[in-house]
């Protein structure tokens, strides 16, 4: 009985959690590069369709006259424990990818981003942050850096899933 009452506290007390306003979960970077605004966009649409777990679904916007793309993306992460305080228990997380490519330099801005445990349960996952503009700063430091990472060396023309065709 103390298990059962122990299993229903602790997910309430997850569920519980204060989630930060949609406007304070983004990061922004501008990307200075060499790259001419179609080939920035040809592989920042590349990389995203190769990223996204089910690409017809997850880029809403393609607009290669503009040098856009917005895309709702998913991806494990598993930060140390003591890193962040609710954050720790976070196995995905959630964001949009506002991507936007003009001649010498992209935008990447991830926004709606969102923290989730997920279990055998509930393989969809519960939020479980950001609260805060630290726990932002955590999550976009461990499971965000990498990819925006990624996503440069695939616009430069150094990451595997962006070789060129001429074979």
């Amino acid at each position: 009985m103390k298990k059962i009452l122990l299993v229903l506290v602790l997910a309430g007390s997850v569920t519980c959690i204060s989630i930060a306003k949609i406007e304070d979960r983004q990061t922004q970077v501008i990307h200075e590069t060499t790259i001419k605004k179609n080939e920035a966009y040809d592989r920042g649409l590349i990389w995203i369709a190769k990223r996204a777990s089910n690409s017809n679904h997850s880029i809403k916007i393609q607009d290669k006259n503009e040098g856009r793309i917005i895309a709702r993306v998913s991806t494990a992460c598993r930060p140390s424990n003591g890193l962040m305080s609710n954050i720790t228990m976070a196995t995905k997380v959630d964001f949009n990818i506002d991507y936007t490519a003009k001649d010498g330099k992209v935008r990447i801005i991830f926004d709606d981003i969102l923290a989730l445990q997920t279990t055998a349960q509930n393989p969809s996952g519960v939020s479980v942050g950001p609260e805060d503009k630290s726990e932002l700063d955590a999550i976009d430091k461990i499971c965000l850096t990498p990819l925006r990472t990624e996503l440069i060396a695939a616009i430069e023309g150094k990451a595997a899933n962006t070789k060129k065709d001429d074979f």
